[in-house]
């Protein structure tokens, strides 16, 4: 007789399984998020860009992310903005989280200089803590704003240097303005 024992053990892997699955999910979630959003967004790890979505490769100026990867984020901003971007950066390492919203200015990869704003926070990226850059170009709203600035200081000189006595009022009729004429 063959007396031979056979132990066999099992455990049920279905909460593993599930757990993978939604994890898996949420990755390709995240992932698809990224490539589609309209604001530019670069991951920057050990002062070199590892990451940048199609949004970033377009409004730097770049043909392919290969021109942006693995370069520093700081030849893609302005040098003006350098010691501010570095206390930013120096600030989220320490203690972690994001930072609020800020306007700088980049240069994309043809010398043209743009002004954006910009939020950025810490992430973990292969093991490492990273810096996780969203922004977006604001340039035609700068100008916009310069313009209507413009618009607003001529016609505040030409009310002030008439002759004419002239005033505004409000909804109600009440004078909110004059000058002197």
């Amino acid at each position: 007789t063959n007396n031979e024992e056979v132990l066999m053990i099992g455990r049920d892997i279905t909460e593993r399984k599930q757990i993978e699955s939604a994890l898996s999910e949420s990755e390709e979630r995240y992932r698809t998020l990224v490539e589609l959003s309209p604001d530019a967004i670069f991951i920057n790890r050990d002062n070199q860009i590892v990451y940048a979505n199609p949004a970033c490769v377009h409004l730097l100026g770049a043909i392919s992310a290969n021109e942006i990867l693995g370069k520093s984020p700081f030849l893609f901003i302005h040098p003006t903005g350098h010691d501010k971007a570095k206390a930013r950066i120096s600030q989220m390492m320490e203690r972690g989280g994001s930072v609020p919203k800020v306007e700088n200015r980049f240069v994309r990869v043809d010398g043209v200089v743009i002004d954006v704003e910009a939020v950025a926070q810490t992430i973990q990226d292969h093991g490492k803590v990273a810096t996780q850059f969203v922004w977006r170009d604001i340039s035609e709203r700068k100008k916009a704003e310069q313009v209507l600035s413009e618009s607003e200081e001529k016609f505040r000189s030409l009310v002030e240097q008439s002759p004419d006595g002239i005033f505004m009022a409000d909804e109600d009729g009440a004078i909110v303005e004059w000058n002197c004429g």
